[in-house]
């Protein structure tokens, strides 16, 4: 039935309207249209109401979904495909496949609907059990299937399906033969994949790009840099597009270093790069805590002129936070005109994590009042930030808000949820949304393995990670760094090296810097530093993060000439980042040589490069954050914060604490061993405003930007049983310490 002429403007703007409901999984918007397109009598216009039934679909609500679709008059073959995507997308597949028996007048379309269907949601077999039971099969449905396999990783399958193809004779036909390599490629057969990539008798640059990124991805550097080569003599001169994808490629999986050179390869052949090109060269010198070689790549933003692109802008407070270089990041997000929560959230890390947390708390209430948190991407920037300011209380209104939205089954703000909860340490929250999720992907389980692992419950981490696997589910290299930590965490040294062979052997994920740093922590922590160091000079090139671990487990271990050779090479590695001759003179300091640690620091100062002060925050409610720093007199409460830690320190004293100030820490041992008392430690200021502003059965929340030291450690465990309450610390290791009654979850191992 054709619309009346007057309407064709309300009609276009409903249906937009509808879509863009599904899109966001708005179902309470969606209901509100839906009652608007009932009051305009437009409910029996059949595009419309199809459009009703992909929404409900979309949004979850079946119900509604059927009750829409049971009102069209005569349904087409279009409205019967979208109700059969509804069940299949929420798991209903009996109800699926009995509407698709009942659907009339099926064709190829329809049954390739439902494969493809089938294996957006995850359900391989049974997309695998509908495409046996077609009568008929053309070009486009083994292209779903094959596709099917490449979003599902099931080698086993893809090598059937392409022997079929071989016997029929059209396993190399394009574009179908391009779906075969990327189905290998994604599964990791990469020796089928390049067999059949070779047989092919032509290529497009996008083939080849695939084919080069899953070498970089899965490890195979050399193979991957020999492909690049041999492509410009058969394609001809890279365009951006290609050196963007071997870049990214590279950044994605590790190769830190080799994604640098290949950028600035690209500089000396002329090709001009793009704002990914920079938006990713970027983010690379923000993992590596490379500062020198980051004002290089901005300072190419300002030739290019892209200073006004969000997406490289977004990069650069990125790349400025992560280094330090905290005004340079405020500057760049001062001056975007357009700021997403994506920003703000990245903004709002970079003052927490370089223990600036009350400039991040003022951020925060900022975003929340410019109605940053209105949707589904927003609430996941937004729990992000709060995340990282141990910020649960706002947190919290934010999932309740969630919760009335109907967001919470969203995967993305579920798995927002665990995270924020997690870095928080309120574990249990975070099982109980975990637990509570109908849909969950690998992120959803790192998030969980993660925030066992952080909060010190290493065996817990261990056992979801196993019951990860048993529930079929791939782990990734980020996977492998919780359970990696964990081990560490735990003292378990034989299951963590083991978990480092097997993830290259069993599940083809690649060890990474990240991972090779964990192996060396779990030695060395554990007081094997001789074994540590071996390992070390085995790797064929240790990155800085690796030599920085062992350094660390030098510093712990007293060994002063293991880390002092260490030292020097983890300077000679990253010569540009302040963290590198923080640590090193941090070692000097701690194993009391002076003159070493000066010289460390004094070099440090003639390249420009500042260290960061040490510094400690509490969040007190959900709205003032408190900062203190070393011997600090400026708050107004001090007299009463020193009061109280005096009063604390006699009652710890009588329960058996004794201060040890050879215990002090790298940063502060300098700064801090010559206070009378080492009460005036940061950390230790910030539990005495709690115990004075937060009422005795919260939780008190403590950000402190570099490692403690081991007698406030010891200090606290004994505070939190002399104070019966909880005292939650995340420190410089990323170690999140939960003291209860005189214990710390990380079991003094961190």
């Amino acid at each position: 039935m054709p619309l009346p002429g007057h309407l064709d403007r309300v009609y276009e703007h409903l249906a937009s309207i509808v879509r863009a409901c599904g899109s966001s999984r708005d179902l309470i918007a969606g209901k509100r249209i839906h009652a608007h397109i009932a009051d305009a009598n437009l409910g029996n216009y059949r595009f419309l109401a199809n459009l009703l039934v992909e929404m409900y679909g979309k949004c979850g609500s079946l119900h509604d979904a059927r009750r829409v679709f049971d009102s069209i008059h005569s349904p087409n073959i279009f409205s019967w495909n979208l109700l059969v995507v509804a069940y299949t997308q929420n798991g209903r597949l009996r109800e699926a496949r009995q509407c698709f028996e009942k659907m009339p007048g099926k064709n190829v379309v329809c049954w390739t609907g439902l494969i493809t269907a089938n294996a957006q949601s995850g359900y391989v077999l049974s997309a695998r059990g509908v495409f046996e039971k077609m009568p008929q099969r053309n070009r486009v449905t083994w292209t779903a299937m094959v596709w099917c396999l490449v979003n599902a990783g099931d080698v086993i399958e893809a090598k059937i399906i392409h022997e079929q193809l071989v016997q029929m004779g059209i396993a190399e036909q394009l574009p179908l033969a391009k779906f075969i390599v990327q189905m290998y490629l994604s599964c990791g057969s990469l020796d089928e994949a390049r067999n059949l990539f070779d047989l092919l008798p032509s290529k497009d640059v996008g083939m080849w790009t695939a084919v080069i990124a899953a070498y970089a991805k899965y490890g195979r550097w050399q193979e991957a840099i020999k492909l690049f080569e041999t492509m410009e003599s058969r394609t001809g001169p890279y365009s951006v597009l290609v050196w963007n994808a071997i870049i990214s490629a590279s950044f994605q999986n590790g190769q830190l270093k080799g994604s640098l050179e290949l950028f600035w390869k690209m500089r000396r052949q002329g090709v001009r790069p793009d704002s990914l090109t920079l938006a990713t060269a970027l983010d690379t010198c923000a993992a590596s805590g490379n500062l020198h070689e980051g004002r290089m790549v901005a300072e190419l933003v300002t030739v290019y002129g892209l200073q006004s692109n969000d997406l490289v802008n977004s990069s650069l407070v990125h790349m400025y936070g992560k280094c330090g270089s905290l005004d340079d990041a405020r500057r760049v997000f001062d001056g975007m005109a357009h700021r997403g929560p994506v920003v703000w959230s990245k903004m709002i890390a970079a003052y927490s994590e370089h223990g600036h947390c009350s400039e991040a708390f003022v951020l925060l209430k900022e975003m929340e009042s410019a109605k940053m948190v209105a949707d589904a991407s927003s609430c996941v920037a937004f729990l992000q930030a709060c995340g990282s300011l141990l910020a649960l209380e706002a947190g919290q209104e934010v999932h309740g808000w969630i919760t009335m939205k109907g967001l919470e089954q969203d995967v993305f703000v579920g798995n927002a949820l665990v995270d924020m909860y997690g870095k928080c340490g309120s574990v249990e929250e975070a099982w109980a949304v975990f637990d509570n999720m109908k849909e969950k992907n690998w992120f959803s389980w790192n998030f969980m393995v993660e925030a066992y692992c952080s909060s010190g419950y290493s065996t817990e981490a261990i056992q979801v990670f196993l019951q990860m696997l048993q529930e079929g589910v791939k782990p990734n290299a980020k996977t492998f760094t919780s359970v990696l930590v964990a081990c560490g965490h735990a003292g378990f040294i034989r299951e963590g090296i083991l978990h480092l062979v097997y993830m290259s052997s069993d599940y083809d994920v690649v060890p990474i810097a990240e991972h090779y740093a964990c192996a060396v922590g779990l030695l060395g922590r554990s007081g094997w530093v001789k074994e540590a160091e071996e390992y070390v000079k085995k790797l064929p090139d240790a990155e800085a993060s690796v030599w920085d671990a062992l350094v660390t487990a030098c510093r712990i271990h007293g060994d002063l000439d293991r880390g002092r050779s260490a030292a020097e090479s983890l300077l000679e590695c990253s010569p540009h980042a302040a963290r590198s001759y923080a640590v090193v003179a941090g070692l000097y300091d701690a194993l009391a040589r002076s003159d070493d640690a000066a010289r460390v620091r004094e070099t440090m100062t003639s390249k420009g490069l500042t260290e960061e002060r040490v510094t400690s925050s509490i969040l007190v409610g959900n709205t003032t954050c408190h900062e203190f720093i070393t011997a600090d007199t400026r708050h107004k409460r001090i007299q009463g914060i020193h009061a109280e830690l005096e009063d604390l320190g006699q009652r710890i004293a009588k329960d058996g604490y004794a201060p040890d100030a050879s215990k002090l820490l790298m940063h502060e041992r300098a700064e801090e061993q010559r206070q009378e008392s080492l009460f005036y430690h940061s950390e230790r200021l910030a539990v005495g405003l709690g115990a004075i502003k937060i009422r005795g059965d919260c939780p008190l929340r403590i950000i402190r930007n570099f490692r403690m030291c081991a007698d406030c450690h010891t200090a606290i465990k004994f505070m939190s049983k002399a104070m019966g309450r909880t005292i939650i610390l995340r420190d410089g290791s990323s170690q999140l310490h939960r003291f209860v009654d005189g214990h710390c979850a990380c079991r003094d191992y961190w």
